[in-house]
C-alpha cells in the first residue's frame, strides 16, 4: 500500500470502534463527520507507526531466532492489512503469555483490529495477573470492549491507558465516548473539558465536542462549536457539506425540534454568528419557509455569512420557487468564491428552471477541471436538460454518473424517470437486471405510462403483481393515482384510508390525487383539508393551490377563493417577469378565473375576461369553451353554437378529443335534440365517469321526463275581496319535440256577498318545430257547467338570440281584473308581445292586448317593460324592473271597477341571495339549493276622473330545490292599489311545487 492508503486505513481502523455508533463495517453519520473533519484538519499516524511505537516500548527481547522471524513476519502482514494471518502466526506464542509478552500483546491487538473483539477480550481476561500491560495494549483492548458495547469496561481501560500515557489523544477520545455510552454523561463532559484544558487546540478533541454537547441537550452550543471549528480552519463549503449533514443526522429525530428551538433562542440575541447558526440549522433540516422568514427578518445580507450558509439560503429560495431572490444570492456569493462547486450548481439549477439553459451551462466552465465532471455537476446538467424536455441528454448525464458511481441509486432512479418520459419504460426494465427494487420502480413507471396514455385498465392490470410484493407501499401510491385518473374515486379513497390506518402518509403527488378524489365525490371540506395540509409543507405547490381554490369555490367561500386566485395569478401569470410555470398551468389559472366569475353569476365580467384572453390565444380550446359556455348562460345559444363547432373542429385533430358537454346542451336548446343526445351518449361511452358528462346527461334526461306542477294562490284585500286559485298541470312527452298536456284548475272569488266559481279541465299539446318556432294549444271546458269551451293558442318566434315575438289567443279565460271575477266575468283575449333581450343583464319589451269581456266590455291595453341588472357577485343579485301600462275600457256602467282609461308606472327592485347551493350527483340529489328574493315596488297609478296615487308592494319568496326533480317556490306579498281614488291593501300567499318523474 502507498502512504495515502495507509493513512486512510489507519484512520478507519483506529476510529472505527471508538465513535458514537454501534460497531459495524458501515460508516455512520458521526463516523463520517469526525473522519471528514480529521481528514481535513489533522494528519494521523499510520498503522505501521503505531506498531513501531509498541515495538519501541517492548518489555523483553525476542526469545529465539525462529520466534523473532515469526514476529517480524506477523508485523509485516499487519502493516499490509492482513491482520487475520498476522494473528494466526502469533497465536501459538500467545498460549504461553508470560514467556512471550510482546508477541501475546500484538496477537491480542491484531485480533481487535481484525474485528474479532470478543476473542480478543476473552483472551485478554485470561491473561495472568502478573502479565505486564502497557498503554498500547490497554488502549487497544479498550477499543475491543467498546466494539462489543462494553462501555464501562472500555472506560476503565482507557483510564488505565491515560495513567501510563496522559497525552494519548486516542485514549482521551475513547475515554470520553466510553463514559458517554456507559451513561456517565456528566463525567464524560468533565473529562473532555479537562483534556481540552491541557490541549486546547487539539482538533481530534475539538471534533468530538459537538456530539458531547448534543448529548447534554446543549444543541446551540454544539452547533456553535462545530461552526467555530470549521470557520477557524477555513474549511471550504464543499468540504463542509458531509460534516454538517452528519451532525444533523447524529441528533435523535425526537430532539431536533428542541435543537432548532435552542438555536432560535440564541439567534434572538441578534449576533450574526448565532443568526447564521440558526439559519444553517433550518436549511439542513429542510425548513425552507422558516429559513426565509428568519433570514429576511434578520436584515443581514447573505454576503455577511459564510458562502456555505449563503448556498443554503439560495437553495431555500429555489425550493420555494422564489427564483429571482435565489439567483441574486448565488451571484453575490460567487463573487466571493467564484469556483465554489455548490454555489455554481445552485445557480445552475435556478437558471435551468428559469429556462435559461445557455447561461446555466456556461457556469460550469469556470469550475476547475477536476470538479467539472463530478456527480454534483452532472446532476445539475441533467436537471437543466429535463427542464427543456431534452430527456435523452439527461439520460447521458445519468449514465456518466453511474459509470463512475454505480452505487448512486438516485442517479439510476432519475435516469429511469427520464427514460419513462421518453416512453422507453420497457427498455429501462430490461436494464434493471435482477434488482427487484429497480424492477418495481420501472414497472411502476410503465404503469404511469399506461395511465398517461389513458389505458387505465392495462395500467391497473400491471399494478396487480406489484401490489403483491413484500413491501408494496410505492405501488399502492401508484394505485391510488391510477384509480383517480380512471375516476374510481371511492376505491381510491378506500385505499388511502387503509394507508392512513396503517400510519402511512402518502407523498404530495399522491395527496394531490386524493384531493381530486374528494372533489369528484363532492366532499369539499375533506378536499380542502387535504390541500391545506399540503400547503403547510409547501405553500407554493401549484396543484394544491388550485385544488384549494376549487374547493373554496364549491363551498361558496368566495372571499377566500378570490384572495387565493389573486395570489395565484400574481405568481403564475406575472405581468412583467417571465413565468416559471408551464403554459398549461397558466391556462388552467386563466380558465379557472373565468369560471369563477360564472359561478358568481358575473356573466358580463366573465364574457369580457374570456374575450380578452381569446384575442391572445384563439386556438386554446379551454378559453374558447369558457367563452362558448358564457354565451350559452347569457342566453345566446346560436352564438355559443358557433364557438362549440369551432372547438369540435379543433379537437377533432386530437387523439383524445375533449368533452362535448356544452356543445350538446346548446344543441338541445336550439332544438337539435337527437344530435345533442347522440353527442352526449358518445361522450359517456368514451368517458362514462366524467362528471360533466354525467351532469349533462342528467339535464337531458330531465328534459325528457314527465312534469307535474301543483299550485295555489290566495289573495285577500281589506275591502273584503277574496280569491282562491288552485291548479295542476301535467306534461307528458310523446317525442323529443312534442308533449301531451293536461290541466285542471279551480277558482273561487268573492266580495260583499257576491261570489263566482270556475272549475275547468283541459287537454292539449305543445310542439317545438325548430330553433325558431314553438306552438302550444289547449282545449278546456268548465267541469260544473259541462260547457263554456275554450281554446288557447300560444305561438313563439325567436329568429335570433335577442328577438322574441309571442302571440296568444284565448277564447275563454278567467284571467280578468280582480273585481270583475266576482261578477263571474270571463273574457276572450288576444295578445302580442315583442321582447329584445340584450343578455341576462338587460332587456326591453313592449306588448298589447285586447280583451272581449262577456258583458260586452272591451279593454285595450299597451304595456312596456325594461329590466336592468344592477349587481351580480358572490351570492347576491340586484335587478331593476321598470314597467308601465296604458289601458282603455269601452263600457261605462260596469258592475265592477272599470275606469274609462287608466295608466300605471312602477319600478321594482329585486334583491336575491343564494343561501346555499350544491351539486350532489354522488348522493343522487344533483342540484340542491336555497334562494330567497325580495321585491320592492313603488310607482303611481292614475285613472280618468281621479288624480294619480301611490302604488307599491313588497314580495318575499323562497325557491327551494330539494333535488333536480323536486322544486318548491312560495311567497307572500303585500301591496297597495287605488280604486276610484281609494287605496286598498292587498295580501297574498302562493306556492308552486314542480315534480319531474
Amino acid at each position: 500500500m502507498n502512504k495515502e492508503i495507509n493513512n486512510l486505513a489507519h484512520l478507519y481502523l483506529t476510529y472505527r470502534n471508538i465513535f458514537f455508533s454501534p460497531p459495524s463495517m458501515a460508516l455512520t453519520p458521526i463516523v463520517v463527520m469526525t473522519c471528514v473533519t480529521l481528514l481535513f484538519l489533522h494528519p494521523t499516524p499510520t498503522l505501521a507507526q503505531d506498531i513501531a511505537t509498541n515495538q519501541n516500548t517492548g518489555n523483553q527481547a525476542l526469545v529465539s531466532s525462529p520466534a523473532q522471524q515469526d514476529h517480524a513476519h506477523a508485523l509485516k502482514l499487519a502493516r499490509s492489512g492482513e491482520l487475520n494471518k498476522a494473528a494466526d502466526i502469533l497465536s501459538p506464542y500467545a498460549k504461553k503469555p508470560m514467556a512471550n509478552v510482546l508477541m501475546t500483546g500484538d496477537y491480542l491487538v491484531f485480533l481487535s483490529w481484525a474485528g474479532k473483539n470478543q476473542l480478543a477480550t476473552r483472551s485478554f481476561e485470561a491473561l495472568p495477573a502478573a502479565f505486564p500491560k502497557n498503554a498500547y495494549l490497554l488502549r487497544n483492548m479498550a477499543s475491543a470492549y467498546y466494539g462489543q458495547r462494553s462501555y464501562a469496561q472500555a472506560a476503565l481501560l482507557y483510564a488505565s491507558t491515560l495513567q501510563q500515557k496522559p497525552t494519548d489523544k486516542e485514549a482521551q477520545i475513547g475515554h470520553v465516548r466510553s463514559l458517554y455510552y456507559a451513561g456517565k454523561v456528566k463525567e464524560s463532559d468533565n473529562r473532555l473539558n479537562a483534556y481540552l484544558k491541557t490541549s486546547p487546540d487539539s482538533l481530534p478533541l475539538l471534533s468530538i465536542r459537538p456530539q458531547v454537547l448534543i448529548a447534554h441537550g446543549a444543541y446551540a452550543k454544539a452547533w456553535a462549536a462545530q461552526a467555530d471549528l470549521l470557520r477557524k480552519n477555513q474549511v471550504s463549503s464543499t468540504a463542509q457539506h458531509s460534516t454538517w449533514e452528519a451532525l444533523v443526522t447524529s441528533v435523535p429525530t425526537d430532539k431536533r425540534k428542541a435543537m432548532l428551538a435552542a438555536l432560535k433562542h440564541s439567534a434572538a440575541s441578534k449576533k450574526e454568528t448565532d443568526t447564521e447558526n440558526y439559519i444553517l440549522a433550518l436549511a439542513l433540516h429542510r425548513e425552507f419557509n422558516e429559513l426565509i422568514t428568519s433570514y429576511e427578518s434578520a436584515g443581514i445580507k447573505s454576503e455577511r455569512f459564510s458562502t456555505y450558509t449563503a448556498y443554503w439560503i439560495g437553495w431555500a429560495y429555489f425550493k420555494t420557487d422564489k427564483l429571482k431572490q435565489s439567483e441574486v444570492i448565488y451571484r453575490n456569493a460567487l463573487k466571493i468564491e467564484p469556483k465554489d462547486l455548490y454555489l455554481t450548481t445552485g445557480l445552475a439549477y435556478v437558471l435551468g428552471k428559469e429556462k435559461q439553459p445557455k447561461l446555466a451551462f456556461n457556469l460550469f466552465k469556470q469550475l476547475p477541471a477536476e470538479q467539472a465532471s463530478m456527480a454534483e455537476v452532472r446532476f445539475a446538467k441533467a436537471y437543466i436538460y429535463e427542464q427543456q424536455s431534452d430527456y435523452w441528454a439527461a439520460i447521458k448525464e445519468y449514465d456518466g454518473i453511474l459509470a463512475i458511481h454505480p452505487e448512486y441509486r438516485i442517479a439510476r432512479k432519475l435516469k429511469l424517470m427520464a427514460m419513462s418520459a421518453l416512453g422507453a419504460s420497457s427498455q429501462a426494465l430490461s436494464q434493471a437486471g435482477d434488482n427487484s427494487e429497480l424492477q418495481a420502480y420501472i414497472q411502476g413507471n410503465m404503469v404511469i405510462d399506461r395511465m398517461q396514455w389513458g389505458e387505465f385498465k392495462q395500467s391497473l392490470a400491471q399494478l396487480e403483481p406489484l401490489l403483491q410484493r413484500r413491501n408494496p407501499t410505492g405501488s399502492r401510491f401508484d394505485h391510488i393515482v391510477v384509480l383517480v385518473e380512471d375516476l374510481q374515486m371511492k376505491e381510491a379513497i378506500a385505499e388511502y384510508d387503509q394507508l392512513k390506518a396503517e400510519g402511512v402518509t402518502p407523498p404530495s403527488w399522491v395527496m394531490n390525487s386524493v384531493g381530486s378524489a374528494y372533489i369528484y365525490l363532492e366532499e369539499w371540506e375533506k378536499s380542502l383539508a387535504v390541500y391545506n395540509q399540503q400547503l403547510k409543507t409547501d405553500p407554493n405547490m401549484f396543484n394544491a393551490r388550485v385544488g384549494k381554490f376549487y374547493s373554496l369555490s364549491e363551498l361558496r367561500r368566495w372571499d377566500e377563493a378570490e384572495e387565493l386566485l389573486i395570489k395565484l395569478e400574481e405568481d403564475v401569470i406575472p405581468v412583467k417577469l417571465r413565468s416559471r410555470y408551464t403554459q398549461g398551468q397558466q391556462m388552467e389559472v386563466v380558465v379557472a378565473h373565468g369560471w369563477f366569475l360564472l359561478d358568481q353569476n358575473m356573466m358580463r365580467e366573465a364574457d369580457a375576461y374570456f374575450t380578452e384572453f381569446y384575442s391572445k390565444a384563439p386556438a386554446n380550446t379551454g378559453i374558447r369553451s369558457g367563452l362558448a359556455h358564457t354565451h350559452y348562460f347569457r342566453g345566446w345559444p346560436r352564438k355559443a353554437l358557433r364557438e362549440f363547432q369551432t372547438i369540435t373542429s379543433l379537437e377533432s385533430r386530437d387523439l383524445n378529443p375533449g368533452p362535448r358537454v356544452g356543445h350538446a346542451l346548446v344543441l338541445n336548446a336550439l332544438a337539435h335534440k337527437e344530435e345533442a343526445r347522440e353527442m352526449i351518449n358518445k361522450h359517456r361511452a368514451q368517458k362514462p365517469k366524467d362528471k360533466h358528462g354525467i351532469r349533462a346527461a342528467r339535464e337531458l334526461a330531465i328534459d325528457d321526463m314527465r312534469e307535474l306542477d301543483v299550485g295555489i294562490v290566495f289573495n285577500h284585500s281589506n275591502d273584503g275581496f277574496n280569491d282562491l286559485y288552485t291548479f295542476a298541470n301535467y306534461i307528458h312527452p310523446v317525442t323529443l319535440y312534442t308533449n301531451i298536456l293536461a290541466m285542471v284548475n279551480y277558482r273561487r272569488s268573492s266580495q260583499s256577498g257576491l261570489k263566482s266559481t270556475f272549475h275547468r279541465v283541459g287537454v292539449g299539446f305543445d310542439h317545438t318545430f325548430n330553433s325558431d318556432w314553438y306552438m302550444r294549444e289547449m282545449l278546456s271546458l268548465d267541469v260544473k257547467a259541462g260547457h263554456e269551451y275554450g281554446t288557447r293558442t300560444n305561438i313563439r318566434y325567436t329568429p335570433t338570440d335577442h328577438w322574441i315575438v309571442e302571440a296568444m289567443f284565448d277564447s275563454f279565460t278567467t284571467d280578468v281584473p280582480l273585481r270583475a271575477r266576482v261578477a263571474a266575468i270571463t273574457s276572450k283575449q288576444a295578445a302580442l308581445n315583442l321582447t329584445y333581450r340584450e343578455s341576462e343583464w338587460r332587456e326591453y319589451g313592449i306588448g298589447g292586448s285586447y280583451d272581449f269581456y262577456s258583458d260586452g266590455n272591451r279593454r285595450t291595453a299597451v304595456t312596456a317593460r325594461f329590466e336592468q341588472g344592477l349587481y351580480a357577485k358572490k351570492d347576491w343579485r340586484l335587478r331593476l324592473i321598470v314597467d308601465g301600462s296604458l289601458g282603455d275600457n269601452s263600457k261605462n256602467n260596469a258592475l265592477y271597477f272599470n275606469p274609462a282609461r287608466d295608466w300605471s308606472a312602477a319600478g321594482t327592485l329585486m334583491i336575491e341571495q343564494t343561501v346555499w347551493h350544491a351539486y350532489e350527483s354522488m348522493k343522487g340529489y344533483y342540484d340542491r339549493g336555497f334562494i330567497h328574493r325580495l321585491y320592492l315596488t313603488a310607482g303611481a297609478y292614475g285613472q280618468t276622473g281621479f288624480s294619480g296615487s301611490f302604488l307599491g308592494s313588497a314580495r318575499y319568496e323562497q325557491e327551494i330545490d330539494f333535488s333536480d326533480t323536486h322544486h318548491l317556490l312560495w311567497g307572500i306579498s303585500a301591496g297597495r292599489h287605488s280604486y276610484d281614488g281609494t287605496g286598498v291593501m292587498n295580501y297574498s300567499i302562493d306556492a308552486l311545487y314542480r315534480w319531474y318523474f
